[in-house]
């Protein structure tokens, strides 16, 4: 499994890497690995729950976890800006505006659920050397028709 980061460490612009399986079956099967930043400590309306993220993110990567540099979960992959209300508001298409639930958060769903995050997952690993090959028996896809 993969660990959570440390509470309270996720940074303004640090590297991040969403995983997931985009548009799976249509564009492949395989798992997908996207680089970006934090770009902003909250999500839509301000809201602390969440990261605004530049990592690109499709349908099929939400509930994906979104890795540190050192492979630890700084959140889960949950939305992106709707093209279409930013194009009917503004006129233009919003590039790279996606959000993620914070590691914090994930941390108390699990409590609240009687799961203990374990630090004994997969050890710290470099994401600029990429991702060790068990991360795909890891990050698996949930299909629901």
């Amino acid at each position: 499994w993969l660990r959570l980061a440390p509470a309270g460490e996720i940074r303004l612009g640090q590297r991040v890497n969403a995983l997931g399986y985009p548009y799976f079956g249509l564009s492949g099967t395989s798992l997908n690995i996207t680089g970006g930043n934090v770009s902003a400590l909250a999500g839509m309306d301000d809201d602390a729950r969440f990261l605004s993220i530049s990592a690109p993110v499709q349908p099929g990567n939400s509930g994906g976890p979104l890795l540190d540099r050192e492979g630890a979960v700084a959140g889960v992959v949950v939305a992106r800006l709707s093209d279409g209300y930013i194009s009917e508001t503004t006129g233009s298409l919003p590039q790279n505006v996606n959000f993620a639930l914070r590691d914090a958060e994930l941390a108390v769903f699990l409590r609240g659920n009687g799961l203990f995050p374990s630090d004994r997952g997969l050890p710290a690993f470099d994401m600029d050397d990429g991702a060790p090959s068990e991360i795909a028996d890891i990050v698996v896809p949930i299909v629901c028709d």
